[in-house]
């Protein structure tokens, strides 16, 4: 299922990737070692002049080799050029998810940030919330402490009285 779904995705995004791909003959080396690219298509991606010349003929391999080229051209990714394949399974993932890719991933990322802002902000009133509470407790405390003076006072004031 992930298989078909790598090779869809890289369909879907065939013209950019072909534009950021800087290592298609390391791909390519790596996909004829897996047997998900013939000789000729290897050989044809090494003679081919400049990266994007190179990253057509790699396409054009991968496309005798169905599903599971496409794949594996996608895993290739991983090795040989990882900030691109992170790049692409994270648009990747938002595709799944509903997004439409950079302008709803930066709202996204704005999101999380202005969530974690008001998540310090709330644990800040609520740090201070707690000294106030402590505070508070404190003065409870200071009162009742007050009131028991007052009582054995008056208790005492009564004793006097009585007496007189």
């Amino acid at each position: 299922m992930l298989e078909m779904e790598h090779a869809q995705f890289v369909c879907e995004v065939k013209e950019d990737l072909l534009q950021r791909l800087t290592r298609a003959e390391a791909v390519a080396h790596r996909l004829l070692g897996e047997g998900l690219l013939s000789e000729d298509a290897y050989f044809s991606v090494s003679d081919a002049v400049g990266g994007e010349r190179r990253a057509q003929e790699l396409w054009a391999g991968l496309e005798t080799g169905g599903i599971a080229a496409k794949d594996g051209f996608y895993r290739a990714l991983f090795h040989c050029q990882p900030l691109l394949y992170r790049e692409l399974e994270k648009e990747r993932v938002m595709r799944m998810c509903g997004t439409n890719g950079g302008s709803e991933v930066d709202r996204l990322e704005r999101r999380r940030e202005e969530l974690r802002t008001e998540e310090r902000k709330l644990k800040l009133e609520r740090e201070k919330m707690e000294r106030e509470r402590d505070e508070l407790e404190r003065i409870r405390k200071e009162v009742e402490k007050m009131r028991q003076a007052v009582r054995q006072e008056t208790e005492q004031l009564q004793l006097i009285r009585e007496k007189r």
